[in-house]
C-alpha cells in the first residue's frame, strides 16, 4: 500500500484545495481522491520598516506588518503576538507600556518580552501590528555600523479534523460478484482533510471493500504542514471516532489503537449505564474502559500520553477492528465513516527581520 502522503498531487488553482489519489479497490474499483484545505490559516503579510534602513543611530523607526485570518468563515481564538528580541535597539515605552499600537494599553510587559493578545480573529479579518523602536546611540555602537535583530512570535489556538469512509461488503454479495465474473464498482468517498497547519491523514492497510467479519486495519499520521512550530500532540487532545459496529465485533476493543490510545469510557460491574456499550477485552493499562462511551453511534479513542512529532510528523497510529456481519441483516454493502480531530492545539509562528543601523555624523 502506497503511503498517503507520498502520492499527493496539487489540483487546486487557488492554493486552497489540494488533492491526491488514494487506494484502489481490492476488486478493481475506483481509486480514492483526497480533498485537503490550505495549511496557512493565519499569515503575515506586507512587512515594512519606516524609515527605510539603514537607520541612523539614536533615531526612531517602526517595524510594521499585517496579520490576516485568510479563512472566510472560521475564527481564530487566543491569538498572541510576542516581541522577545530587539538586540541593541530599544522599544519605545509609554508609562511602562510599549507604544507599539494606537491602543498601547492592550500590551502586557513580561519578563524580557512584550505581549499583545486578541480573544478572537474573525474570518478574513486583518490587524496591523507595529513595533516602534529606537536605534542605539553612537556611543553604544562605538561609531561603527551594527544590526538589530527584531524577533517575534505569533501564536493561536485552532482545531484539526479529517474524515474518511470505508466500505464493507457481505459475503453473499461477494460470492454473487464472483459467480458473475464482475468487479465491485461502488463509490468510495474522498478523504477530507480540514483547514489549518496540522493535518491528519488516513492510510487504509486493508483494501476496500472488506468482507463481513473480516479485519479492518488503518493507519493515522499527523503532519505539520504549516510554516510554524507544533512539537507534540498534547495528552488527551486527539480523538479517533469509529463506528459502534466495528467495536462490538473486535476481540479486545480497549487495545484496538496503538501509540498509547485509550478507549473513552469507564470500568463497570454489571450492565453499562445509559450512553455506554459493553466491549470485549480488558486493557493492560490501568484505567482502560470495559464500557465504551457512545456518541451518535461512534466510539471514541484518545491519546493517553503526549505524542512527539519528529521531522514534523508523528509516528503512525495503527488501529485494528473487525467488520460487522452484514449477512446477518441481509445488507449487501454499507459505508462507514471514521473521523479524527485534535482539539485546541497551540500553533506558533516565529518570524524576524534585521534592521541595519549606521552611526550619525
Amino acid at each position: 500500500m502506497i503511503p498517503v502522503i507520498a502520492i499527493m498531487l496539487v489540483i487546486a488553482t487557488s492554493g486552497c484545495i489540494e488533492g491526491f489519489e488514494g487506494f484502489s479497490s481490492l476488486f478493481g474499483g475506483p481509486s480514492q481522491p483526497t480533498v485537503e484545505q490550505t495549511p496557512d490559516i493565519l499569515i503575515t503579510k506586507d512587512m515594512r520598516i519606516f524609515p527605510t534602513p539603514p537607520i541612523l543611530s539614536d533615531s526612531e523607526f517602526t517595524v510594521l506588518f499585517t496579520l490576516k485570518n485568510q479563512d472566510p468563515s472560521q475564527s481564530l481564538e487566543k491569538v498572541g503576538v510576542k516581541l522577545y528580541d530587539w538586540g541593541i535597539c530599544e522599544p519605545i515605552v509609554n508609562s511602562g507600556i510599549p507604544d507599539f499600537l494606537p491602543e498601547p494599553n492592550d500590551w502586557l510587559a513580561g519578563d524580557g518580552f512584550y505581549l499583545l493578545t486578541f480573544d478572537e480573529f474573525f474570518g478574513n479579518e486583518e490587524k496591523v501590528i507595529e513595533f516602534n523602536l529606537k536605534a542605539p546611540t553612537n556611543q553604544r555602537i562605538g561609531n561603527i555600523e551594527a544590526d538589530c535583530p527584531i524577533k517575534w512570535e505569533t501564536n493561536y489556538t485552532f482545531s484539526s479534523r479529517s474524515q474518511d469512509d470505508f466500505i464493507v461488503i457481505s459475503k453473499t454479495r461477494k460470492r454473487e460478484l464472483d459467480q458473475a465474473s464482475q468487479k465491485w464498482s461502488g463509490t468510495n468517498q474522498p478523504q477530507y482533510v480540514g483547514i489549518g497547519p496540522i493535518k491528519i491523514y488516513y492510510d487504509f492497510k486493508t483494501p476496500i471493500p472488506v468482507q463481513s467479519l473480516s479485519s479492518i486495519q488503518f493507519g493515522i499520521t499527523v503532519v505539520d504542514k504549516g510554516s510554524g512550530i507544533y512539537p507534540k500532540i498534547e495528552k488527551n487532545t486527539m480523538f479517533i471516532k469509529v463506528p459502534q459496529e466495528w467495536v462490538e465485533n473486535t476481540e479486545d476493543a480497549t487495545e484496538a489503537c496503538t501509540t498509547g490510545f485509550e478507549l473513552v469510557g469507564q470500568t463497570i460491574t454489571g450492565s453499562p449505564p445509559s450512553g455506554y456499550i459493553p466491549v470485549a477485552g480488558v486493557g493492560s493499562v490501568t484505567g482502560l474502559a470495559t464500557a465504551a462511551k457512545l456518541e451518535n453511534g461512534y466510539v471514541i479513542y484518545t491519546n493517553a500520553k503526549d505524542i512527539n512529532l519528529y521531522q514534523r510528523e508523528s509516528p503512525e497510529i495503527i488501529c485494528r477492528f473487525k467488520s460487522p456481519d452484514l449477512d446477518a441483516t441481509s445488507i449487501p454493502e454499507k459505508s462507514y465513516f471514521i473521523s479524527a480531530n485534535i482539539t485546541d492545539y497551540n500553533y506558533r509562528l516565529v518570524e524576524d527581520t534585521l534592521v541595519h543601523i549606521k552611526p550619525s555624523v
